[in-house]
């Protein structure tokens, strides 16, 4: 039952809000239950999904749990001869994503690129039949991209040329937006200089 579980979440929530480190009971506990709190990436209710990406965020917080745990449940091999179901998969890779935009791509957190672009590739999720599936995992190489740069190209060089060039543009938009960043920011340094429109003499 949808309500039975989302409430479990709830109280999951309510009982660790204010703990930094939970007691090693709790946390084994926890801990036990991640695999049948991650198979919920693929409810069909996308209440259900919504708050179990948010509740497995809550806990890559925790002390006791943490990203490297989460994030290595959330990319762990299928089973040889198992694959995941698309809503399943398109929802992990959200939240590997959401993982990497608040901590960046850290090895100490689970986050090397290379484990998640093995769980990438693994499951085709370049190529996926679904196209949820292959945007998810395009915006997860953009974000790489800007941690990372040159270093996601040798594992997207198989890609069909339109979606390579798909990826390219991105690639160019985000080195733009550095681009502008940086001059924002020497503009901020130097106001009078950015008055005058141009570099002091």
């Amino acid at each position: 039952n949808a309500n039975v579980y989302l409430h479990g979440l709830k109280v999951l929530e309510l009982a660790t809000a204010r703990a930094t480190e939970l007691k090693r009971h709790d946390a084994q506990v926890i801990e036990q239950s991640l695999p049948a709190i991650i198979e919920k990436l693929g409810n069909t209710a996308a209440r259900v999904r919504t708050a179990t990406m948010q509740s497995l965020m809550h806990l890559a917080k925790l002390s006791n749990i943490g990203p490297h745990l989460v994030s290595s449940f959330v990319l762990r091999p299928t089973r040889q001869g198992k694959s995941l179901f698309w809503r399943q998969l398109q929802c992990r890779l959200k939240v590997v994503h959401d993982l990497v935009k608040e901590l960046g791509l850290q090895d100490e957190h689970g986050l090397a690129l290379e484990t998640i672009m093995e769980f990438v590739v693994a499951n085709n999720c370049f190529a996926h039949p679904n196209p949820e599936v292959r945007e998810a995992a395009k915006e997860l190489v953009l974000l790489a991209y800007t941690h990372v740069g040159e270093a996601v190209m040798p594992f997207i060089k198989d890609l069909r040329p339109k979606q390579l060039e798909e990826y390219q543009l991105g690639f160019k938009q985000i080195d733009g937006d550095a681009g502008a960043t940086t001059r924002r920011e020497a503009q901020a340094q130097n106001p009078a200089s950015s008055a005058r429109g141009g570099a002091p003499a």
